[in-house]
C-alpha cells in the first residue's frame, strides 16, 4: 500500500507539530524548574544572611553581658528565703522610719506553690498599712519599690485618714493629723525555697 503525497504531507505534519509541542513543553517545563530553583536560592541566601545577623546580634549581646554581669546583682541574693520573712519586715520597718510614716504589717495567707513547677515563681504575701502625709505615703512606696528584695504591689488603696480632727487616732492607734492618709498596700515577695 502507497501512501499519496497528501497523506504523507499529513503524517510529516503531524510528526513535526508534535515535536515543536514536545520541544515546547519542554522548554515550558524546564523554564519552571529554573525559575523554582532560582527562587529557593533566593530564600536560601535570604536566610543566610538572616542567620549572619542574628549571629552578629548574639556576639554583640554576649559582649555587653560579659561587661556588665559583675554590676548585675545576683537573683538569689534579691530573692527572700521562705524562713526569713522577719528580715522584710524589719527592711519595711526602715523604710518606714526613713519615709516618716506609721505602719501596721501583717502576713497573708501564702498559697503553697510546689516546687514541681518551676516556671511559677514562689511568693510569700504581706499587707502593709501605712499612716503619715501624702508626700511622706508616697515616698515609702517608692522605697519599698525600689528596695533590695524582689517584690510587687499587687493593690494599693489611698483614703483620707480621718474627718480632719487633729489627735485622732486610728484602729491601729496611730495619731493622726487632719492631711494624713492611709494607704493600704498588698505586697506579693517573691521567695527562693
Amino acid at each position: 500500500m502507497s501512501i499519496s503525497y497528501k497523506g504523507k504531507f499529513y503524517i510529516y505534519a503531524g510528526v513535526t507539530l508534535c515535536c515543536i509541542g514536545a520541544l515546547v513543553f519542554l522548554a515550558w517545563f524546564l523554564f519552571g524548574m529554573i525559575t523554582d530553583a532560582g527562587a529557593r536560592i533566593l530564600n536560601a541566601k535570604r536566610e543566610a544572611l538572616s542567620l549572619v545577623a542574628k549571629q552578629e546580634q548574639m556576639g554583640m549581646i554576649t559582649k555587653e553581658y560579659e561587661t556588665v554581669r559583675d554590676l548585675l546583682p545576683a537573683l538569689d541574693d534579691m530573692l527572700l528565703a521562705r524562713s526569713e520573712k522577719l528580715q522584710f519586715i524589719i527592711m519595711v520597718e526602715d523604710l518606714a522610719t526613713r519615709a516618716g510614716v506609721h505602719h501596721v504589717i501583717e502576713a497573708a495567707d501564702d498559697v503553697q506553690q510546689e516546687k514541681k513547677d518551676a516556671s511559677v515563681p514562689a511568693t510569700t504575701f504581706f499587707n502593709i498599712t501605712v499612716y503619715g502625709s501624702f508626700p511622706n505615703a508616697l515616698r515609702f512606696m517608692y522605697l519599698l519599690e525600689s528596695a533590695e528584695t524582689y517584690l510587687s504591689i499587687d493593690k494599693m488603696q489611698i483614703a483620707h485618714a480621718g474627718s480632719g480632727a487633729i489627735g485622732q487616732r486610728s484602729k491601729e492607734n496611730v495619731s493622726l493629723g487632719k492631711n494624713d492618709v492611709k494607704m493600704q498596700l498588698s505586697v506579693k515577695v517573691y521567695t527562693r525555697y
